[in-house]
């Protein structure tokens, strides 16, 4: 079996610079931290590299696994703001908007009190609400939550040698990453759709 490790590398060392080059251009902006995601994994098990621990050392950043919980604190001179996100790189295939989306939702679903659902894969930006009941002794209440597919930088369709997502009929995707925005001073949250080149 032919070593493509230092090919695998030099990939690796591609996304190291584009997030390197965002960081810089976002000042103060900050990565807290990689997903795992099935590809790198694959290629962790059947060899000796791995592509997330590899990126993870070169970014100065933590692995955070499939899925993760992230707790962000915004202090204002008023009050201070929470809020608490569940993220995962996602899994499974869909080849309609609707289907990845339910395919959120249904994962959302399983877990309860997060501000914000984050979730990857699925090579789409696709934005939702979530509203979920809970009681209280007085009366009925709702907690509005926000899911967010978060986007590919994979070109379905190109020029020569297509990707796998060509090969399998994939829909062609818009190019980027959703922006989120936090409003600390209501505790809302809203994301846009970001076009890429």
């Amino acid at each position: 079996r032919e070593d493509t490790s230092g090919l695998i590398a030099l990939q690796c060392d591609r996304a190291v610079h584009h997030w390197k080059a965002a960081l810089h251009a976002n000042r103060g902006s900050r990565l807290l931290g990689v997903l795992e995601s099935n590809h790198p994994r694959k290629i962790a098990r059947d060899g000796a590299f791995d592509p997330t621990a590899y990126i993870c050392k070169q970014l100065n950043t933590p692995n955070l696994g499939n899925t993760t919980q992230i707790h962000i604190t915004f202090v204002t001179p008023k009050k201070s703001c929470t809020y608490a996100i569940l993220a995962t790189h996602g899994w499974g295939g869909g080849c309609t908007k609707g289907n990845k989306l339910h395919k959120l939702h249904m994962w959302a679903s399983r877990f309860s009190g997060y501000d914000l659902y984050l979730m990857g894969h699925g090579h789409e930006q696709l934005i939702a609400g979530k509203t979920s009941l809970y009681s209280t002794p007085s009366k009925i209440g709702d907690k509005n939550a926000l899911l967010v597919m978060t986007g590919t930088t994979l070109k379905t369709y190109t020029d020569g040698s297509g990707s796998y997502g060509e090969q399998f009929g994939y829909e062609p995707t818009t190019l980027g990453y959703p922006k989120i925005y936090f409003h600390p001073a209501s505790h809302n949250i809203e994301a846009s759709i970001g076009a890429g080149k």
